[in-house]
């Protein structure tokens, strides 16, 4: 494969596609891909996005020329990955989107970015993009509708890595909560980013074989670089299930399935605390059962991680009687990634941070 001499452009994906083109990348709820064919359908999506790249400048001094900022609204599965690869390769700058937002902040963001496109990944998605663009005089910006399995039936094999393009900066623009007036864009460089999975891949050792199963948003900064951008660069294997769904967690948690074997996972306090009030209804009569999970987390699952708000000690002392393991808690902000953490090894204190 060739080398990348752009460096704003190789961000994240290049390592792991020239290093394990053929180790599974994703595993979603329709299939399975490697780092090569997420790479090659990526290839083809942006092809169809260059043309945004050579637009002619807008009569809007505002708007930066060089400036290519696209909406991306997909479920948590492979679409979204690619939608997020294909714009890179053409240099833009990616608005991950939610359909929990609704039509007014989605369009409040577009405005607000300045997206030139919105990519989106099934159906759903369309309709509820078309209907906000319609009701808020948007219907200038395209909508790119994408069928991963329709791309994947012409997946080609290619040892070029990167489009021709030119260099640009910016990879993300995260948008905080907003809880003290309007949401605020937070721009993230191509630099930050790999910064940020650098200081995690440290932090937590993360290795090639690790298993993450994935259950978080993909608009913020724990499910897009801590939970996705994170294993993959080093990578890693995610298996992503389209929402939170604690039944579907507990089996894969404790799935003995050895190419499936999950050994990261990471959510927010809600997360556990659904977790435990599955596992008191499903399993917490049986001592067997008990034992069983007891066994196969503390001893399969080597990490597990809480943040994006505080955990209350009483869930981090629960969920230690039921996993034998001690949540690792960190604290991070979208302006900054993650700035501190417990321990990977060590004593680990509950409300740390």
């Amino acid at each position: 494969m060739s080398a990348c001499n752009i460096s704003a452009l190789c961000p994240i994906y290049y390592e792991s596609i020239s290093r394990y083109a053929n180790k599974v990348a994703l595993i979603d709820h329709s299939s399975s891909y490697t780092y090569e064919q997420l790479h090659s359908i990526a290839r083809q999506l942006s092809h169809r996005l260059s043309s945004l790249c050579r637009q002619e400048k807008s009569t809007d001094d505002t708007i930066d020329a060089n400036s290519v900022q696209i909406g991306v609204l997909c479920p948590n599965d492979a679409s979204f990955v690619i939608a997020l690869w294909a714009s890179w390769m053409i240099g833009a700058t990616v608005i991950p989107l939610s359909l929990q937002h609704p039509p007014t902040l989605i369009a409040y963001f577009l405005n607000d970015a300045q997206c030139r496109a919105i990519i989106v990944g099934d159906d759903h998605c369309n309709d509820l993009i078309k209907t906000t663009l319609e009701n808020n005089s948007l219907t200038d910006i395209p909508i790119i509708n994408i069928n991963k399995n329709d791309l994947a039936s012409t997946i080609t094999h290619d040892d070029n890595l990167l489009l021709p393009t030119i260099d640009r900066k910016n990879a993300l623009i995260l948008y905080t909560s907003g809880t003290s007036g309007k949401p605020k864009g937070c721009v993230i460089t191509f630099n930050a980013v790999q910064a940020h999975v650098d200081s995690m891949v440290k932090a937590w050792d993360w290795i090639t074989d690790d298993v993450i199963l994935h259950v978080l948003p993909l608009h913020h900064i724990h499910g897009l670089i801590n939970a996705l951008l994170t294993p993959h660069f080093i990578g890693a294997k995610v298996i992503m299930i389209p929402r939170f769904d604690a039944s579907k967690v507990w089996e894969y948690l404790i799935r003995p399935a050895p190419k499936q074997q999950v050994t990261v996972f990471t959510g927010v306090p809600t997360i556990y605390a659904k977790l435990i009030q599955e596992y008191d209804a499903k399993y917490g009569s049986c001592s067997q059962t008990r034992e069983i999970i007891r066994q196969q987390c503390s001893q399969k699952l080597r990490l597990m991680m809480c943040g994006s708000a505080a955990l209350p000690e009483s869930i981090y002392r629960r969920w230690y009687q039921i996993s034998g393991y001690n949540l690792l808690e960190r604290y991070g902000m979208t302006e900054c990634g993650m700035a501190l953490s417990n321990p990977l090894y060590g004593e680990r204190i509950p409300g740390l941070t």
